[in-house]
């Protein structure tokens, strides 16, 4: 019981030296910024389990590109790369799911994400990361990480 307890106060001073307070990690949340725009976390992203996720809308405004979600099933929601709702070039992102199907020139195809959507306050979010590769499909877009910023910068957007 002792070793235990003297390991978790090692542990606790190591941690208050690295980072000055016990509140220092939350005080410097991580960043979302993306194409020079800066993202709320309160509002538009969510971090969970060291992985951020972000709405749906969020992700469009991010790259620029129209949505729709469908209300008869509220379960699919996709991203257009043309202003017809007949566009060859769309992401649908299933709901709770790690299932994604992507449409490029006609074709279709079903891919397995390593992480599922989630849903948050009835919107449905997505796993950043796994956004970006999925969307590289059909446009240039990149993800860094400045770690020491906290930071997730994203650039590259549809040009209509």
């Amino acid at each position: 019981m002792f070793k235990k307890v003297l390991l978790g106060s090692s542990i606790l001073v190591s941690s208050l030296l690295l980072h000055g307070s016990p509140t220092a990690l939350a005080s410097n949340p991580i960043q979302l910024e993306a194409n020079g725009a800066v993202y709320s976390a309160k509002k538009d992203f969510t971090v969970v389990d060291g992985h951020v996720y972000v709405k749906f809308k969020t992700l469009t405004s991010i790259i620029d590109a129209s949505n729709r979600w469908n209300n008869e099933t509220s379960e699919i929601a996709r991203i257009i790369t043309e202003f017809s709702d007949e566009a060859n070039d769309q992401i649908f992102w299933h709901k709770n799911s790690k299932k994604v199907t992507v449409s490029l020139d006609g074709k279709t195809e079903t891919i397995n994400m390593k992480l599922s959507t989630i849903t948050k306050d009835k919107k449905m979010l997505i796993p950043l990361r796994e956004a970006i590769t999925m969307l590289n499909k059909l446009i240039d877009i990149q993800l860094e990480w400045e770690g020491k910023e906290k930071k997730v910068v994203v650039t590259g957007k549809l040009i209509y």
